[in-house]
Parts: C-alpha cells; structure tokens; sequence
C-alpha cells in the first residue's frame, strides 16, 4: 500500500466512487477511481487512475456524440 504524498503517515486505499457527470444534454453515472488517506482524509488520484478515469469519460462523450 502507499503512504500518503500529503502527509507521510497515512496509507492510501483505493476507492471508486459513482460520479454523475454531463455532456451534450446527455448524463450518466461513471466508476471513476481515486485513493484516500486514512490519517488526513486527502483524496488523491494518480496516474494510473487519471487515465482510467479519462478512458471511462472519452467513451461517455463518444456515445454522447458532438
């Protein structure tokens, strides 16, 4: 597990939480993933779950169309 880069004493747990998000008039609700401290609380996203969490919104605003 990682220590946090925020506080150095907290390890960080992974969590994915439904978002809602819009585009073009369309909505949905996307697993987007992030890590959180277990000492201070800070949300953290890296950058493997930056690019899941793009993948996941490029596929919505494919479907979404233009």
């Amino acid at each position: 597990m990682k220590t946090c880069p925020v506080c150095n004493e907290g390890k960080l747990h992974p969590q994915i939480e439904m978002r809602e998000v819009e585009y073009n008039g369309h909505t949905a609700k996307l697993a987007m993933q992030y890590s959180l401290c277990d000492d201070c609380g800070v949300e953290v996203t890296d950058a493997d779950d930056m690019r899941k969490n793009k993948n996941l919104m490029k596929e919505f605003m494919a479907f979404a169309g233009p």
